[in-house]
């Protein structure tokens, strides 16, 4: 028999460069017919966003909110998501089958000044990166490594789940091969600009949590 695990968001930030978070932690698992609703408790939560130096970033601001931005849409800012999961949910000599990373698309974007406004049709491509450096927390700049998923929403697209296939990425955390220091979510190298504005996908923090971030796993024991 397959089970699923399915782990909600356990940190969280959204972040121009450096990336820096709060902890938010819930859980939820299913395995056949029974099913635990997950821990909706209210948690602390930070996105961030950086003032850009020529090569550095050269001044964070945490601030509490219910999105994690992904892309432009200020002068001199473009942002990225951090998320971070638990997987102590699963058992460790499980074998992982597959494995989603789900966000929820609702047509909302990025606008200047920590604002957002109606998308405007266009089409995005985001990449997923693990993230090396295990206290992205605290540190002021992270370490994330070569892309790991693909996942792209197409113009004009309707409210939906953007999902990136991330089997391979869980298997190595499951095993043991990689620290699960979390993920980086971010346009493509050649989407991603100042002035391309991107999504802001609800947060952990979002008042329905029927569409906060999800990672699903279905595993053989």
């Amino acid at each position: 028999m397959t089970h699923v695990a399915a782990l909600w968001l356990c940190e969280t930030c959204s972040d121009c460069s450096c990336v820096c978070c709060a902890r938010v932690c819930g859980r939820g698992t299913c395995s056949g017919d029974s099913q635990r609703r997950p821990d909706t408790r209210r948690r602390r939560f930070a996105s961030v966003w950086c003032d850009w130096g020529y090569d550095w970033p050269e001044r964070c601001y945490r601030l509490d909110g219910a999105r994690l931005g992904v892309g432009g849409g200020e002068p001199d800012k473009v942002w990225r998501s951090a998320l971070r999961f638990s997987t102590s949910t699963i058992p460790s000599a499980a074998t992982v089958v597959t494995a989603e990373l789900s966000l929820w698309y609702d047509g909302t974007c990025v606008a200047p000044r920590s604002r957002s406004k109606p998308c405007d049709g266009r089409g995005f491509d985001f990449g997923l990166h693990p993230i090396f450096t295990p206290r992205w927390s605290a540190d002021r700049e992270a370490e994330y490594g070569p892309q790991v998923g693909f996942a792209s929403l197409d113009p004009l697209a309707a409210p939906q789940w953007v999902v990136w296939d991330v089997t391979d990425l869980v298997a190595d955390w499951s095993s043991g091969g990689l620290q699960n220091n979390g993920v980086l979510v971010k346009l493509v190298d050649g989407q991603e600009d100042f002035a391309v504005s991107g999504p802001l996908f609800p947060s952990s923090r979002s008042a329905n949590t029927a569409t906060r971030p999800k990672l699903t796993v279905w595993y053989l024991p």
